[in-house]
């Protein structure tokens, strides 16, 4: 229970969590249609001292969040994520998911899908975000001459 928050598996939107100020729903919409031309929503559901925390590196409050997403989405044709799982203990929430996303300069254009995972804490809103996934499976393999090195050291580490 968070908050008097009640949160369960997220098969079929069919969750509860949820306070005045924030809504799993909205948060799996918000990751759900994420793009530059979304990201003045973030405010609604972050905290404006927020700490975001991925493999490429950490972003401290809410302005500086929005400015990360804008430069990681500028040349992204589509990005979609759907929240598979959602487990919570106290104010931690763990979440399961896959991304999606097209991006011209990675694997030809085509669709990239990658699965992770987020740790969130929550207050009224979110105040802290990590996100686990294998950045090689989401960029350098999609690279062309580096996708091919990662290629190559995979095979001989499954030989």
């Amino acid at each position: 229970m968070i908050l008097g928050l009640s949160l369960s598996r997220v098969d079929g939107m069919s969750s509860l969590w949820k306070t005045d100020m924030f809504t799993l729903d909205a948060f799996k919409t918000f990751y759900a249609q994420l793009s530059v031309d979304t990201l003045m929503q973030l405010p609604e559901l972050y905290d404006e001292h927020a700490v975001f925390v991925d493999p490429i590196g950490t972003v401290n409050g809410i302005q500086p969040i929005q400015h990360y997403f804008a430069q990681l989405l500028m040349h992204t044709s589509a990005c979609h994520t759907e929240i598979e799982q959602a487990v919570e203990k106290d104010d931690h929430v763990f979440l399961t998911w896959r991304m999606r996303m097209n991006h011209p300069r990675l694997n030809r254009g085509q669709t990239i899908a990658v699965d992770g995972m987020s740790h969130l804490r929550v207050s009224d809103k979110v105040t802290y975000h990590r996100d686990y996934f294998d950045l090689g499976a989401m960029v350098y393999q999609h690279v062309p001459v580096l996708g091919f090195v990662i290629k190559r050291i995979r095979q001989r580490m499954h030989t």
